[in-house]
């Protein structure tokens, strides 16, 4: 989605002004189907938005589109080539837009729900083609003459509806478009649910470490006539439910290279009991698979650690470890984004 600005002359501090200001916003700020974004050449960013906007939105990657709020795509309308084809569609789609603007005033700040509609002919179209076609055209008048006739033969409109808010600074109405605020939001709204999978993944890990991997081999046997590859596994379960199947995480590595034999995963259905105290050692042939049939040298160390277990009367999942290390690793990577967005932009 593609957002265009347009700063209201002589708007003024009155509630009226920020009407006039939320309605010139309504007709320039969704300008979807053509790349690149155009601005008229008397837009003034700067005296539209708050400064702290046009600052992240010139220094921030976009963040992909927004339905909610079409202008937290400011950062797509700077530094962008201008093109004939896409001011006359700019031009005749503000034209064209129809916009319902109510206003709430509360001292300095306002808030306006925006009801937009505006017809779509570029809709199921090549955009670039279309603008080609417009390029070929003499003059300017000559490509917004056209592009109204796309709109005359699209009486269908598209409605859109979003939340804006405006602030009264030294007598004028600005947009207050919380690019900054909203990125930290949802930076922080991500960190809490990565957080809570992390205490859950170590609650449950606290859980997996009561029934501990005594020994785990791998071995190949071969024979005149056949050769087979086999895990043996003993654990000891020390936890109060009876276990019904694990899943572990395994590599296998010799001293001959650096890279793993095996780094997979391996799953055992426990046949018979493994109740709480019994210690037991299981062996994997028939049912071992592919990946773990490898041409390993017989003095290979294999590792396994549990990742999954499930028992109980049920025998439903009890402790899950997944996502838990990709978890880690975002954490770390959201708590350094939130300190970079207060500290660059005071949020």
């Amino acid at each position: 989605m593609i957002a265009v600005w347009m700063a209201l002359a002589g708007c003024g501090g009155s509630s009226s002004g920020a009407q006039a200001v939320a309605d010139e916003l309504c007709r320039w700020g969704q300008l979807e189907e053509l790349t690149p974004t155009i601005l008229p050449e008397t837009v003034d960013l700067t005296r539209l938005v708050r400064d702290l906007d046009r600052r992240y939105a010139s220094t921030e990657p976009p963040a992909g589109p927004s339905t909610e709020n079409p202008f937290l795509a400011l950062h797509q309308t700077l530094g962008m080539v201008v093109d004939e084809p896409a001011r006359a569609l700019a031009a005749v789609q503000a034209a064209r837009s129809t916009c319902d603007v109510t206003l709430t005033v509360e001292g300095d700040t306002a808030k306006a729900k925006v009801v937009r509609k505006v017809a779509r002919p570029l809709k199921g179209k090549d955009p670039f083609l279309e603008a080609g076609k417009l390029q070929k055209l003499a003059t300017q008048d000559e490509r917004i003459a056209e592009v109204h006739r796309w709109f005359d033969q699209t009486p269908e409109q598209d409605t859109a509806e979003y939340d804006l808010v405006l602030e009264r600074k030294d007598g004028t109405w600005i947009a207050n478009l919380g690019l900054a605020e909203t990125a930290l939001a949802a930076a922080e709204a991500e960190l809490a649910v990565v957080n809570q999978t992390i205490a859950k993944a170590e609650a449950d890990a606290a859980e997996i470490a009561k029934v501990p991997i005594l020994d785990a081999k791998w071995m190949k046997r071969a024979s005149k006539r056949s050769s087979a590859t086999r895990v043996d596994i003993t654990i000891r379960n020390d936890l109060p439910v009876r276990i019904t199947r694990l899943d572990f995480h395994g590599t296998l590595t010799s001293p001959d290279r650096t890279e793993p034999w095996i780094d997979d995963e391996l799953s055992h259905t426990v046949r018979g009991k493994m109740d709480p105290g019994y210690e037991d050692t299981f062996t994997i042939v028939s049912r071992l698979p592919p990946k773990w049939r490898v041409n390993a040298p017989e003095d290979s160390v294999l590792e396994l650690k549990i990742i999954r277990l499930a028992g109980g009367p049920t025998g439903e999942v009890l402790y899950n470890l997944d996502g838990w290390e990709e978890a880690v690793n975002r954490k770390a990577v959201l708590e350094e984004e939130i300190a970079r967005l207060k500290s660059t932009y005071g949020v």
